[in-house]
């Protein structure tokens, strides 16, 4: 697969079909801001997972040695990713994965499957590196993309949307289809307003409320971040380049009842001002005005609905 815009998290996975009928996916992730690993997956449709090999190099250079890939539990291992899901997909398909660190560059992956004792060999896909991993944080007027520390810009908007449980895999495909474009082709935010209805209103900058998430999972153990449905914030956080997070019925039961609890203001404020290396006096209040929001949003929550946590 030939393509002038190189960029992996731009791409489609490129589509196989396997000589037993089946078809299978492959794709690419690499982005430098997110981490200095980029990441190959195959995905299978089930019952059986047949044994794959990848082999990723420049294009300019000669093709290197096949190497195995590994359910892509084994490779977050390895890569430090938090994750988790297990190696299953959705709709009975199985990942598998690889991950290497690579420099800036043009690069080609290919893919090699065994299907009743023959290898099949199949064609490039290329992408780019687009540069080289910075480890440190990225200030605070930037938006960031770490699903554990999540950041945002100061001018960032959060909003509070319940949406039927049903509608979360629309959230997937709408993301795809819009990924950044605005206007008339974006179709992210009149999927929510036909299908969400907004629960609690925030005055304040979406700033405040991401990193009070962060402060109540480190400082309380109130864990906001993580649900289900992580493969579906991560997808939309990715393509929105804004956090994205799901509250379920689950996060109601376990936490609503210590949002209720008591949390200083002046340890706030600071946790803010050491999270985004800006002082903000009024900090404290504000999240504290962010945890009567996120209690108003778990309290509408019942098996059948979920929140969703947006910025932007």
């Amino acid at each position: 697969m030939e393509d002038d815009n190189l960029d992996p998290n731009d791409q489609s996975p490129t589509h196989y079909q396997m000589p037993d009928g089946r078809w299978m996916s492959f794709w690419v992730a690499s982005d430098y801001r997110l981490s200095e690993w980029s990441y190959f997956w195959v995905s299978f449709p089930g019952p059986e997972i047949p044994p794959a090999w990848y082999r990723v190099y420049k294009v300019e250079t000669a093709p290197p040695g096949w190497k195995p890939m590994k359910p892509r539990k084994k490779v977050y291992q390895k890569t430090g990713f938090d994750d988790a899901d297990d190696e299953r997909d959705g709709d009975d398909n199985f990942q598998l994965s690889a991950a290497e660190k690579l420099r800036m560059g043009k690069y080609r992956l290919e893919v090699k499957i065994r299907i009743a004792e023959r290898d099949y060999e199949i064609g490039g896909l290329a992408f780019k590196v687009l540069g080289e991993h910075v480890k440190a944080a990225p200030p605070a007027t930037e938006a960031g993309f770490s699903m554990n520390r999540p950041r945002c810009s100061a001018s960032a908007v959060a909003s509070l949307i319940k949406l039927p449980k049903l509608a979360v895999r629309g959230l997937s495909n709408v993301a795809l289809l819009s990924g950044l474009n605005a206007g008339p082709n974006d179709l992210y935010p009149e999927y929510m307003r036909v299908n969400g209805q907004r629960v609690a209103e925030y005055p304040w900058p979406g700033i405040v409320l991401v990193t009070l998430l962060s402060y109540l999972r480190e400082k309380h153990q109130i864990t906001l971040m993580k649900s289900e449905h992580d493969k579906v914030s991560r997808l939309i956080t990715e393509k929105r380049k804004v956090p994205q997070f799901i509250f379920t019925d689950a996060h109601r039961r376990a936490f609503l009842a210590k949002l209720d609890g008591q949390f200083p203001e002046p340890e706030m404020r600071d946790y803010f001002r050491q999270y985004n290396e800006v002082d903000d006096p009024e900090a404290g209040r504000k999240m504290l005005d962010g945890i009567r929001a996120l209690r108003q949003s778990l309290s509408t929550l019942d098996e059948n609905s979920v929140i969703l946590f947006s910025i932007g």
